[in-house]
């Protein structure tokens, strides 16, 4: 049967329907068949030769199952009740591929005024479905970057005010003058200090977060000696473990010694210490923490963190590792912005790695597993074991002073290198506030360190240590970079100008140490 038979309409109104699509069918009641034109068969799939009479229960069959239901119903109404409708279904084609179509019926009257037939069209509408559904995903993931915004500011804020609501609070209690007892002044900077690590930190893992996802994050891969790696993680995460009462303990495999692994030595210390200070901060009082590692093949290496803490519930473990997820903070006293384990899974992934919990339980702990490349193994590590008791300042009595050259324009920045140097001992302190006069007293003193910081009002710190350079008897003097810019671009850049080595502000005391340490034991 053709369109214009179902149709009755001529060639024009024949070339309409086919223009949007439109395909006619007609059921005859009591004769269970359905008629259907070429056009309508070409929406379900069909050759147009079938066309035609054709069974109504092997029509069923080009209707989606979860569809069928209100079509039946929209069909008996139009039988019983003489309801003309006009639904939307999927429709199954031959090749089983699913697309939406609008149906449209309407009921035939035969001479005694009574239902004989059903009679209506078919439209494909699929693009315009397909389209809409695109709409309302692009309408969602819309509110979902808005929720996202807004979490992310509450967070943020919250964040970034509590640690500075205990610096600025703690501050100017002690500003205040009032007599107190020393022992209460000095827990006063305990706290200062811990809220200003702790702001250091979360800046940062913001703006790595931030580069990540820009994919603008480089690495410098290298081999990087596991043990050696794990050992000065387990030194700066010493502190915190001793003052939780949590004991860690660096375990090895027999054919671990040897471990290397190919990666960016500053991320892949950063990832581990996240992991080591997480078992830190979420165990039990008393506690313990593991690490371990060992080769999987010959392809990676495996760093297994271990810990005895809170553990992670099966309904929360999905989200771990999304930004600011933070797991504990029901708990009250446990700092963090839950950026953390998000930036730790990037980077392990972008070096080739991966980061994964293997296991926890709530109140038996969990098992968090890094792998990273494997490099050649070469030799055997040296003997490493922590070292418990760091120290801030060194005991330089008796020891020739070294000179060192600080060239700052802060003056705050200034005050802090006056009160290393007066506390520490063994370190002539040289000063200059800008370019020009830092050079004239390198040139005039050698001295033995020079800090320079990158930002100065009169020439930029790359400038300086060119020039710095050029003069003969400064080539081997080290130069060391003091900056604010935490990216790798400013690092390497640094690095590319002529400075030895890179220091981040705000600088750890301890970290200036060691550089003066390495200078006097090099004399």
């Amino acid at each position: 049967m053709s369109g214009d038979d179902l149709w009755r309409g001529g060639r024009d109104l024949q070339a309409a329907a086919d223009a949007v699509g439109l395909g006619a069918w007609r059921v005859e009641l009591g004769e269970e068949r359905i008629e259907l034109s070429a056009e309508a068969c070409a929406l379900f799939g069909l050759p147009a030769e079938e066309a035609g009479p054709r069974s109504t229960q092997e029509a069923w069959r080009f209707y989606a199952p979860e569809h069928r239901a209100p079509i039946e119903r929209a069909f008996r109404d139009c039988v019983e009740q003489a309801s003309p409708y006009d639904i939307e279904f999927e429709a199954l084609t031959a090749a089983g591929q699913r697309r939406w179509l609008r149906a449209t019926g309407e009921p035939v009257r035969g001479d005694d005024g009574g239902v004989v037939a059903v009679r209506g069209a078919l439209q494909d509408i699929d693009p315009y479905k397909r389209r809409e559904a695109e709409l309302r995903e692009a309408w969602r993931e819309a509110e979902r970057t808005d929720r996202a915004k807004s979490e992310f500011l509450s967070a943020m804020s919250h964040e970034l005010r509590t640690p500075l609501n205990a610096i600025l609070g703690f501050a100017q209690l002690l500003n205040a003058g009032i007599e107190r007892d020393p022992e209460e002044h000095r827990a006063y900077l305990r706290h200062i200090l811990s809220a200003g690590w702790h702001l250091r930190d979360l800046v940062g893992d913001l703006l790595d977060l931030a580069r990540v996802e820009a994919g603008k994050t480089s690495f410098s891969p290298e081999p990087v000696r596991v043990g050696e790696l794990l050992q000065e993680c387990v030194r700066l995460a010493w502190e915190q473990a001793v003052e939780r009462g949590v004991s860690i303990r660096l375990e090895e495999a027999a054919e671990g010694s040897a471990c290397r692994v190919w990666a960016d030595r500053l991320r892949a210390k950063q990832i581990v210490l996240n992991l080591l200070t997480n078992a830190v901060k979420y165990n039990r009082d008393g506690g313990s923490v593991t690490l371990s590692f060992h080769p999987e093949g010959e392809e990676e290496v495996a760093i297994d963190v271990r810990d005895t803490g809170i553990g992670i519930p099966r309904e929360r473990s999905a989200a771990l590792f999304e930004s600011f997820e933070r797991l504990g903070h029901e708990l009250g006293e446990i700092e963090g912005a839950g950026l953390g384990l998000a930036l730790a899974l990037r980077l392990s992934r972008l070096m080739g790695g991966d980061l994964a919990l293997v296991a926890s339980e709530p109140g038996e702990g969990s098992h968090f597993r890094l792998r990273l490349p494997a490099a050649e193994a070469e030799g055997h590590d040296r003997s490493y074991g922590p070292s418990l008791d760091p120290q801030l300042l060194d005991d330089a009595e008796g020891e020739a002073p070294i000179q060192l050259l600080y060239v700052e324009d802060n003056s705050v920045n200034q005050l802090l290198l006056q009160g290393l140097a007066g506390q520490r001992g063994g370190v002539e302190l040289l000063e200059a506030n800008d370019a020009v006069g830092g050079l004239e007293i390198a040139e005039r003193y050698a001295p033995d360190l020079i800090l320079l910081d990158i930002h100065l009002p009169d020439m930029d710190g790359y400038e300086l240590v060119r020039r710095l350079r050029a003069i003969p008897a400064l080539e081997a003097v080290p130069v060391v970079a003091v900056s604010a810019d935490a990216t790798d671009e400013a690092r390497r850049r640094a690095l590319a100008s002529g400075f030895d080595d890179y220091i981040l502000k705000p600088f750890e005391l301890e970290e200036l140490n060691a550089l003066i340490r390495e200078i006097r034991l090099s004399k």
